[in-house]
């Protein structure tokens, strides 16, 4: 369960800063740290 609050905890912070600094990078690496938590989640 905590390794999903800090992951999400570092989603937020590179969305907002892709955001603040009009880039896309960011969101897209957060894209692909919620699809490895997702599977994460339902391997266990």
């Amino acid at each position: 369960m905590s390794i999903e609050l800090i992951l999400l905890s570092v989603n937020i912070n590179l969305v907002s800063f892709s955001i603040f600094l009009n880039d896309l990078s960011g969101q897209i690496f957060t894209f692909f740290i919620l699809t490895v938590a997702a599977a994460e989640a339902a391997i266990g």
